[in-house]
């Protein structure tokens, strides 16, 4: 959270100078295209996008897209911490809120990722499941065949 604390300081100080901006953790994959419907949709009307992969109690926290002003508030969502780590909530919580709170819309991405992590996992779980309705057979294929491609990569590491 304190990394992207420091990215919503950044974007505050050049504001001006992005069209758009787009944030993705270091451990995460995206395993398919970018769809240039929702970056347009995102610069227009000042759409807040994220994913519904891991969701636990709120929104995923590590991947979003938007413009810079509409990130700014979500990425600085540390301030948030003390009013809801000692309830127990979780970061995916801390965003939701955040997001309320600034009356930010958040719409869906149809980008999917994968968490790698560093004893060379993928992490893959059951919740991916609940949102695969988003993608055509054609896509989750693709999506598939890119799972199985890092699996092989990553042994022959």
């Amino acid at each position: 959270m304190y990394s992207e604390y420091r990215i919503g300081l950044f974007l505050e100080k050049n504001v001006n100078n992005y069209d758009i901006a787009m944030v993705c953790g270091p451990d995460f994959y995206i395993a398919n295209k970018i769809n240039i419907n929702e970056i347009e949709n995102a610069c227009i009307n000042n759409n807040f996008y994220t994913t519904l992969a891991n969701e636990a109690q709120g929104y995923t926290n590590g991947f979003y897209f938007g413009k810079p002003n509409i990130l700014i508030e979500p990425l600085k969502r540390i301030k948030y911490i003390q009013k809801f780590m000692p309830a127990h909530k979780d970061y995916e919580y801390i965003l939701r809120q955040s997001i309320e709170d600034n009356k930010i819309v958040r719409n869906v991405t149809s980008l999917f990722f994968f968490k790698i992590r560093a004893n060379k996992t993928i992490y893959f779980n059951n919740q991916n499941s609940l949102y695969i309705h988003l993608f055509s057979k054609n896509a989750f294929i693709e999506i598939i065949k890119e799972y199985y491609y890092l699996i092989q990569k990553l042994k022959t590491m």
